[in-house]
């Protein structure tokens, strides 16, 4: 009873309940802010040394037709090495509306305004991606070089993408991870921010930085991590795909 009172008084009228959240952000010591003005919030964390910000709230894309999940961070590594990682079901939307505008004779988006996985998509090559059927079925990589794509996804990355089709892309949501002038993205479709998709998020996004530095040659002494990802990471991977092996440089 007296608990069902707290919750009633703590909580304003029509406003979003974020204790979950911000109760998850506070036990793995990141700092939680609510955005009024965007109706979302954004969390700043690290991996030991190297921070990173979450950000949840409407949408900066047009194939995110509820809320958007987004990850970044500045990584020590060559500016022009670029990878972009996406689920089957973003990749066939973005080519169905690239498609269609060009049949058209539409543009729904203006010059620089294009969104850079979609450029991408019609400048680069994709990736012939190693290991499992499973993986094939599910990602496309992309990368002006086909052979780093495919490196990145290679072991760790590609086991986690694949332990997440129980969880956090159980219902196949536009998702993409991207590598661009020396940062490191993800965004996907989150209609609902919960605790264990937002670490499921942030587990996935670790492990993916994680491989990028190591495609890009960073030295083991500079990769500074925190046991969040790489503890969200194992605990994650179905038994049947087995341990991976080192991240491969």
């Amino acid at each position: 009873m007296l608990d069902a009172l707290k919750r009633l008084f703590s909580s304003s009228p029509g406003q979003p309940d974020w204790r979950e959240v911000s109760g998850w952000a506070r036990s793995q010591q990141y700092a939680f802010k609510i955005v009024r003005e965007a109706a979302g919030f954004a969390i700043d964390g690290a991996f030991g040394s190297l921070p990173w910000r979450l950000e949840w709230g409407p949408p900066q894309r047009a194939y995110v037709k509820t809320r958007e999940l987004r990850l970044r961070m500045a990584l020590a590594v060559p500016e022009d090495a670029q990878a972009l990682l996406l689920n089957r079901s973003l990749l066939d939307a973005l080519e169905a509306q690239t498609f269609e505008d060009f049949t058209q004779g539409t543009q729904t988006y203006v010059g620089s305004a294009i969104p850079e996985e979609m450029r991408w998509l019609a400048m680069w090559q994709r990736s012939p991606l190693p290991g499992q059927r499973e993986l094939r079925q599910h990602l496309a990589a992309l990368a002006p070089d086909p052979a780093i794509a495919a490196r990145w996804v290679d072991g760790p990355l590609g086991l986690q993408l694949l332990g997440l089709r129980e969880g956090l892309l159980k219902a196949q949501p536009p998702f993409l991870l991207m590598a661009n002038r020396g940062r490191l993205y993800l965004r996907m479709e989150l209609a609902e921010a919960t605790a264990p998709a937002l670490a499921e998020a942030v587990g996935v996004f670790g492990v993916a930085a994680q491989q990028w530095l190591a495609v890009c040659g960073v030295a083991a002494d500079e990769r500074d991590w925190s046991a969040t990802a790489i503890a969200a990471w194992q605990g994650q991977l179905p038994s049947q795909l087995g341990e991976p092996g080192p991240p491969r440089g």
